[in-house]
């Protein structure tokens, strides 16, 4: 999978499971928003049931889902979120962390095959 922003793509590391479910509704355009000064987030125009892996700390570099709110985050900073857990997909380059780290209100990213 990939993540597309203006003209850039960037490749995702995505555990298989989550990556079969979403592989049928791609290409997917979605606002991420920012949010906690940690990461943007973009909610799923559809329902994927994934809860595995459940952590309440997240890591710079590092992709989750949040099951209860069909949201795929990206983080480009350490954090604990407890009461709430998510789960770790996995991870994307360096490249598009320093794009995150500016921490606009909002991108449009397309997630590809």
């Amino acid at each position: 999978m990939k993540l597309r922003y203006q003209e850039k793509s960037f490749p995702l590391v995505v555990n298989p499971d989550f990556e079969k479910q979403v592989l049928p509704k791609l290409p997917l355009t979605l606002t991420f928003k920012l949010n906690g000064g940690h990461e943007y987030f973009g909610q799923l125009p559809t329902t994927i049931d994934y809860s595995a892996d459940l952590t309440a700390k997240v890591a710079a570099g590092s992709i989750y889902f949040f099951q209860d709110w069909q949201a795929f985050s990206l983080n480009f900073g350490d954090q604990d979120i407890a009461p709430y857990q998510v789960s770790r997909l996995g991870s994307f380059p360096a490249e598009l962390l320093s794009i995150l780290q500016k921490k606009a209100d909002s991108l449009e990213l397309t997630l590809t095959e």
